[in-house]
């Protein structure tokens, strides 16, 4: 059997990111080597490969790559490549209008107005209609805070362009702010095979809103965070090498901000344990492959 496992990734990390990397090792001892291919590579030969993991392909969201990134998929689902997590999981999971699947389930989400591309909206009569003294925006297909922009009622007027810039493009997600993201941090449950793995903190730095670039703590969940966190987890149905959980700690009980299916940081080096689990769930992953 083919004995190479793509950690596919980007232009900025042509060798994948030194977190990826700590899983290397561990594969290698199962005896796989592994390749850091471009996702936008032509010369790739996608189909010589055991099993193909999303990682750090963290341009895709720019435009206009988010189409070529989407065309990639289908070309991959067409060769019936064995990607993880699976093109279709990761097309519906591209798009943060997904959270309107989970809010009909009953999920407790953070709450969101979604703009569809080229919608006429004001922003200010949008928060007071909402009745939010600060909100969140963004596109819809996003990520590491892409256009991402902290608005209120007051500073609305001025940024009614960069909304509108986004509406021409992909549309547009509207949050409140939550003020625990600044005081509490954002955590983020990691799950390899569904299996619970290990958890952290995000903070931003001071003054910021923004948890990229910012302090990461592990923490361990209670008991109701991971059942909320699996509740989120039920929804999605197939396969799931990797999966991350995001939210925010309210009065003890998890809201979800987003579930992370496409290309999230695993945060290996937070958890000693990470990198050899992560490893495995691979190794079992391309077993079951091979037995279906």
């Amino acid at each position: 059997m083919a004995s190479q496992i793509a950690f596919v990734t980007c232009g900025k990390f042509p060798h994948g990111t030194d977190d990826d990397r700590l899983a290397i090792p561990h594969l290698e001892a199962l005896g796989y080597t592994v390749a850091t291919p471009l996702w936008n590579d032509p010369d790739v030969e996608w189909t010589s490969f055991a099993l193909v993991v999303l990682r750090s392909t963290w341009d895709y969201y720019y435009y206009p790559n988010v189409q070529q990134f989407i065309g990639w998929l289908k070309r991959l689902d067409a060769l019936h490549v064995p990607l993880r997590n699976e093109v279709d999981t990761v097309l519906w999971n591209l798009d943060k209008r997904y959270l309107r699947e989970f809010e009909k389930a009953g999920i407790r989400i953070i709450p969101y107005v979604i703009l569809e591309p080229g919608q006429a909206v004001n922003l200010r009569a949008l928060l007071d209609a909402q009745g939010w003294p600060r909100a969140v925006v963004k596109p819809p297909i996003s990520a590491g805070a892409y256009q991402t922009l902290l608005t209120s009622r007051d500073e609305a007027d001025a940024h009614q362009a960069h909304l509108e810039s986004i509406l021409l493009d992909r549309g547009a997600l509207v949050q409140p702010f939550i003020p625990q993201i600044q005081s509490d941090g954002e955590w983020s449950l990691f799950y390899f095979n569904r299996e619970y793995s290990h958890a952290i903190i995000k903070r931003p730095n001071s003054g910021d809103f923004r948890i990229q670039g910012g302090e990461v703590a592990p923490t361990h969940p209670t008991g109701s965070i991971l059942a909320e966190a699996a509740k989120v987890m039920e929804q999605v149905a197939g396969p799931l090498l990797y999966a991350r959980v995001d939210g925010i700690v309210i009065d003890g009980q998890l809201w979800l901000m987003e579930l992370e299916l496409a290309e999230p940081g695993l945060f290996l080096a937070h958890d000693d344990g990470a990198p050899e689990r992560f490893a495995r769930a691979i190794h079992l992953e391309i077993v079951a492959a091979l037995e279906r």
